[in-house]
């Protein structure tokens, strides 16, 4: 099929179409030059998710990419490439290769890399794509994990899995859940690899993969633009009892906000509440996603307004703080009059932590409008009161 995607007269349909409404092709092509509009309608939505997801790929010419399901569960290239500035040495393997997007950015940090996977037209697909991007050195495997490892007795320098997390059709997050089982893997990976390196599940809990797998000695929490994406396991062949956690936010001026912090500092900081003061925090999704309520306090010398709801505040500004940074205008009890006597305009942005209603709610009992330059928080504050602030996002 390859090889008829790239025929000129096709190239240029998708080309052409790239934007429209795939469905709407269905009714109007049976086929283009003998590729099934089906086919072509695959590759229109998954061009669509890549100029975002992949630019490198997008932008080059004869790609040919994977069916959409399969590239929603794919790396960025920002998170493949946060990936790659990690890991180095002479040779890695990627052992479930997938797309090729992990193997195809990682693969440049080593002299040789292994992609291995089970399915034989994704094996295709990746012969073609790296050819196509230039990326020679890479040795393709059509079996799968388990069958490698025992076919492979020298030591790797990385071994890399991303673990499918469908079953029966089904999202899971489960280490025992996922595809190769990551837990009944474990002690074999890091018995061939000098490092071993695992994408899971942005849901899992990284206190949870830790406890399960014993040997995690650094966990990366990854968010872009405040998105979390991945969390990222690095296992080597000894145990660990307390990893560092690197949680990351990329943004979208090329810049990262990087925060790392042990559980077991998380543990003994000490932190002090107060009621809101004249500034007020929110961690970046990374930060929380990792568990670092205590440790983001201690480190930029912050209050927490209430053990629960993740927001913190200042008598004076701290520049550089890793997430938003407000200025607190005014409080008020959750109240329609006390609201609009602070904002008279009746239109805020609205975020709730820790407090009993949601968003929707508040603006239905309010009537207070989205969108404007100032932000409401509806938290709990030390006392156990359910307050209201307003607020001013800075720069």
């Amino acid at each position: 099929m390859i090889e008829e995607l790239l025929r000129p007269e096709v190239q240029t349909f998708l080309q052409q179409y790239e934007g429209t409404d795939p469905g709407d092709l269905i009714l109007k092509f049976p086929s283009v030059a003998g590729v099934p509009i089906a086919t072509l309608a695959d590759q229109l939505k998954s061009r669509s998710k890549a100029k975002e997801k992949i630019p490198q790929w997008y932008a080059t010419r004869n790609i040919i990419f994977p069916w959409p399901g399969l590239l929603e569960q794919a790396s960025s290239q920002t998170t493949a490439q946060y990936k790659a500035r990690w890991f180095s040495g002479q040779k890695m393997a990627d052992l479930t290769g997938g797309t090729g997007v992990d193997t195809y950015y990682m693969a440049q940090n080593f002299h040789s890399a292994d992609y291995v996977e089970p399915n034989r037209e994704l094996v295709t697909l990746a012969q073609h794509n790296f050819k196509t991007l230039g990326l020679s050195a890479v040795n393709f495997y059509h079996t799968k994990a388990e069958a490698y490892l025992q076919d492979h007795g020298e030591e790797i320098d990385l071994l890399y899995l991303d673990p499918s997390r469908r079953k029966e059709g089904q999202k899971v997050f489960f280490l025992d859940q996922c595809k190769p089982d990551i837990k009944m893997l474990a002690s074999s990976l890091v018995q061939k690899a000098k490092t071993v390196l695992v994408k899971v599940s942005p849901m899992i809990d990284p206190g949870y993969a830790i406890r399960h797998l014993k040997r995690v000695h650094q966990v990366h929490v990854v968010s872009v633009n405040n998105d979390c994406k991945e969390v990222l396991l690095v296992l080597k062949n000894m145990p660990c009892d307390d990893p560092e956690i690197v949680a990351v936010n990329s943004l979208k001026t090329g810049l990262d906000q990087e925060f790392r912090f042990c559980y077991s500092d998380e543990k003994s900081q000490e932190v002090a509440y107060h009621t809101p003061k004249n500034y007020l925090y929110e961690p970046n999704s990374a930060i929380l996603k990792s568990g670092a309520f205590k440790s983001i306090a201690g480190r930029y010398s912050l209050a927490k307004l209430h053990p629960h709801s993740h927001l913190y505040t200042s008598g004076a500004l701290i520049e550089g703080f890793p997430g938003r940074s407000f200025e607190i205008l005014g409080l008020c009890k959750y109240d329609k009059k006390a609201i609009l006597a602070v904002l008279p305009q009746g239109k805020a942005n609205i975020a709730t932590r820790n407090f009993p209603v949601s968003v929707e709610d508040i603006r239905k009992k309010t009537g207070i409008k989205p969108g404007g330059e100032h932000f409401i928080f509806a938290t709990t504050d030390v006392d156990n009161h359910k307050i209201l602030i307003i607020s001013r996002k800075l720069l």
